[in-house]
């Protein structure tokens, strides 16, 4: 259509008995047609842009449809037709694209009609290296990494992007090559990394297109994940096993992880224990000594990082047995049983059933006679230190009676031991004095 239309207006006047009468008059028309196709670009194969129509004038009261094409339909796509809004002079519209191996130009028109048909060009620009991204960008040493790799554009539909890759140490490493497949624009990779003593640097490098990008990644050496004592309750005296965990496989040399106690006196650690290289447990044994109440224990572990647990000491308490009870008279001599108005000896072998006991114990040896003196109850005591009773081992201890016992009544026999002020006791009762 052209830019204006020449028409004529005629106006007839009918007149009785006269011939009618006719005006005529030319007129210009203008029309509102396309002046302009304009497209953002360049742009790279496979992202999506847009366009813009403009005609030269505001579009009629019903708008004004102009139809597009493409002349390369299989790279970039556009709508059959957009329609200026009435009383506009432009419309926008976008355009799909695909990936390209090189460089190429499209062309891009529209029109109202065939008159006015305005074209353009689109330039689509093939894939090249965009960036690089890792996550995360700091990792400990041993544990794997994951990548991206993004190109610029999308790679061609039935071929493949290769992606050059290289990184500056072998703290960590990636594949010689990613692989980006038709369609897409972007690739995963996996970072493979080895212990370190130190926090080390790692540059990766990508390269594709004539074009490259790097990222950095921090191998970091492994930290303390967890310290463990099993069991967490032990008789004091006894011993618990400590355990370390570190975060990754311990670095060349081994890890070395130090360690301390709350309380040396009744939990002891090593100062220190070495987790083998490529390892990331160590065991180690924790000795206890006997406490008089049940003690708390802090136990903490430090390697670029630290943890604690706690270590419950319960009291050693022996478990005294009077395995056998026998009386003596004054020359020495054993005797059935305790005669009223002499003086005599018990003697008593106690033996400890219990655990392992360190250090000497005090026994309290106590004779108690109830009613069996003419003053009523009465309570004597002896003390004697005996040395170590390990498990099953006993030992022999005495007192002397007084004279003035009566005949018939009982005498009980008790020893007790003072074990860090836990008392344990074991009673013989029920001895009848005989006459």
């Amino acid at each position: 259509m052209p830019p204006s239309v020449d028409v004529v207006i005629t106006a007839t006047q009918l007149r009785k008995l006269r011939p009618p009468s006719i005006k005529s008059a030319p007129l210009t028309v203008a029309v509102a047609y396309v002046t302009l196709v304009f497209v953002a670009g360049p742009v790279d194969g496979g992202d999506g842009t847009f366009g813009i129509v403009k005609l030269t004038g505001p579009a009629p009261a019903d708008g004004a449809v102009v139809h597009l094409s493409s002349d390369n339909t299989a790279l970039v796509t556009v709508p059959a037709s957009v329609t200026v809004p009435a009383g506009s002079e432009a419309v926008g519209f976008n355009l799909a694209t695909l990936g390209v191996p090189a460089a190429t130009s499209v062309g891009i028109s529209g029109g109202r009609t065939v008159f006015d048909r305005k074209q353009t060009s689109l330039l689509l620009k093939p894939a090249e290296m965009n960036r690089i991204e890792v996550v995360p960008f700091t990792i400990t040493g041993g544990m794997p990494g994951h990548g991206r790799v993004f190109l610029t554009g999308r790679v061609p539909d039935g071929t493949v992007a290769a992606v050059s890759m290289s990184s500056s140490g072998p703290a960590a490493t990636v594949p010689q090559s990613v692989t980006v497949q038709g369609g897409q624009y972007w690739a995963p990779f996996s970072v493979a990394t080895i212990p370190v003593a130190a926090p080390t640097t790692v540059t990766l490098t990508g390269s594709y297109g004539g074009l490259a990008d790097t990222y950095d990644v921090i191998v970091q050496p492994p930290s303390l994940e967890k310290l463990t004592v099993t069991p967490g309750t032990v008789t004091s005296g006894t011993s618990a096993i400590g355990k370390v965990r570190l975060t990754a496989p311990a670095p060349q040399g081994g890890a070395i992880v130090n360690l301390y106690s709350s309380n040396t006196a009744a939990a002891t650690v090593p100062p220190t224990v070495t987790v083998l290289h490529l390892e990331t447990v160590r065991t180690f044994n924790v000795p206890t000594h006997p406490v008089p109440q049940t003690t708390e224990v802090t136990l903490t572990a430090v390697f670029n990082g630290s943890d604690t647990d706690k270590l419950t000491l319960l009291p050693l308490k022996p478990d005294l047995t009077i395995q056998s009870l026998k009386y003596y008279d004054t020359e020495g001599n054993e005797i059935p049983s305790a005669l009223a108005g002499q003086f005599y000896r018990m003697c008593a072998n106690v033996v400890n059933a219990g655990p392992v006991q360190a250090g000497a114990n005090k026994l309290w040896i106590r004779m108690g006679w109830p009613e069996a003196t003419p003053t009523g109850e009465a309570t004597w005591i002896q003390e004697k230190n005996v040395p170590v009773l390990a498990a099953g081992a006993g030992a022999s201890v005495c007192a002397f009676g007084p004279s003035s016992l009566i005949k018939g009544t009982t005498v009980s026999f008790d020893v007790r031991v003072d074990f860090y002020e836990v008392v344990a006791e074991s009673n013989e009762s029920n001895n009848r004095i005989q006459g």
